[in-house]
């Protein structure tokens, strides 16, 4: 049994009594549960229209902490994306035919899209020097410059890297058609790392010549275009090795590969380079040659 504490009286064990005091306390516990009930309410309720009135709020609308997530992840892959190809490029610079082949042989098919993406970002940079020589060029000319006549540097990249990327995937396309053609054995994967491969040799004579062209425009363009050599020096090994297809073979596949390309090639000049043009240049060369009897 037990006893009240205010009163004294006899009570079971766990009960309680029925004296003022005792209903007192029980009734300010009460009130004291109901207070904190209410105050969590409270707050819940104003939760929710704060976010009502700031859905951008972090941490408040789900839409934007999923979106948040989403960017890191796509940061987080795209660094591990382009430290995955500077990695490669410098292994295949220091030992081209060693890294070069390893890569082709486990079929490193993120590195060879990475390679190829960096090569075309050089490119379009080497784009950006001679479309600014040729701003150079034109706002000499006295017609040209008074009607404010200039080359979208922006746009030339643009087009300069989307051309090389397109470049690219049409000598995967031939090296895949060859294959076939001369009863090889390699798969799509290996040859987008053989073009990996081919586009760090190409790379490094491009870097080398912009360069050299802040110091000399015309050995700079000299330089530019002896990349695409190097380029085919460094995936020779590989293409010998890893096409499956026969030695004495491979040399005609690789020069109707070489004639194909300078067509296609040729086919995107056609198409891209009058995209280089501002529409204001074009009227002033119709005017011109208007002007001289056209």
């Amino acid at each position: 049994m037990a006893f009240c504490m205010y009163c004294g009286k006899q009570i079971e064990e766990g009960g309680t009594c029925n004296c003022p005091e005792s209903l007192a306390e029980k009734g300010t516990d009460t009130s004291i549960g109901m207070s904190d009930m209410n105050m969590a309410t409270s707050m819940e309720s104003s939760q929710n229209l704060n976010q009502m009135n700031n859905p951008n709020q972090p941490g408040m609308n789900p839409m934007y902490s999923n979106n948040n997530v989403q960017f890191e992840q796509m940061k987080q892959k795209s660094g591990a994306f382009l430290k995955d190809a500077f990695e490669s490029w410098i292994s295949i610079l220091k030992a081209p035919v060693t890294a070069g082949k390893q890569m082709v042989e486990v079929k490193k098919i993120q590195s060879g899209i990475g390679l190829i993406v960096f090569q075309a970002l050089l490119t379009g940079i080497f784009g950006i020097l001679l479309c600014s020589a040729a701003n150079d060029v034109l706002s000499i000319g006295s017609y040209f410059h008074s009607s404010g006549v200039s080359i979208n540097l922006f746009l030339a990249f643009l087009l300069t890297v989307i051309g090389s990327l397109l470049m690219s995937a049409a000598r995967v396309g031939l090296l895949f058609g060859g294959v076939k053609i001369f009863k090889g054995t390699a798969d799509w994967q290996n040859l987008v790392c053989i073009c990996g491969v081919r586009a760090v040799g190409v790379s490094l004579i491009q870097f080398v010549s912009i360069v050299v062209y802040f110091l000399n425009p015309f050995y700079g363009i000299m330089f530019f275009a002896f990349a695409s050599v190097a380029g085919f020096i460094f995936a020779l090994p590989c293409i010998l090795e890893y096409t499956g297809v026969s030695m004495d073979k491979s040399v005609y596949m690789m020069i109707a590969i070489t004639i194909l390309s300078f067509v296609v090639l040729y086919i995107l000049y056609q198409i891209g380079l009058p995209m280089y043009v501002p529409k204001g240049m074009k009227a002033g060369f119709d005017n011109l040659l208007d002007i001289f009897g056209r």
